[in-house]
């Protein structure tokens, strides 16, 4: 009984292992080569193909101990998305960086001012889900 019960529990946990290890990775042998900016610039189809590459697999919340304030979005992103200006007062993404980056862009404790990045970006990407083509770039 206990060599079944403990055969169940290595299948289960390779399985596991498996599972966690696929969702984990590139689907796509290219990915690594396309700039991080498609990471936001064409999120969705980044999300699906390139998780790996984007830093989308950790989408586990980081929590301010003792708050309740998290990031819904993976660390790799939001400080990204900060270094970018989408933090800053007034820039188009701020609402969304309010409520999917609340710690990294230090909205926790009903701050209304982020902590750094606070000019925008003279190139900015932006978190859109549009797969857009660019000169010579094709996704497909």
């Amino acid at each position: 009984m206990e060599a079944k019960i403990l055969c169940i529990l290595v299948v289960f946990c390779f399985g596991i292992s498996a599972i966690v290890g696929q969702q984990c990775a590139d689907k796509l042998n290219y990915c690594s080569q396309w700039p991080d900016s498609y990471c936001t610039d064409y999120l969705d189809y980044m999300k699906t193909n390139c998780p790996k590459k984007c830093g989308y697999c950790t989408t586990v919340p980081t929590t301010v101990p003792g708050t309740g304030c998290s990031d819904k979005q993976s660390q790799s992103n939001c400080v990204r998305w900060k270094n970018s200006g989408y933090c800053a007062d007034g820039h188009k993404y701020q609402q969304y960086m309010k409520d999917n980056c609340k710690k990294t862009c230090g909205f926790c404790g009903g701050s209304t001012k982020p902590t750094g990045a606070t000019t925008k970006p003279t190139n900015p990407t932006q978190p859109s889900g549009k797969l857009k083509i660019k000169a010579g770039f094709y996704l497909f």
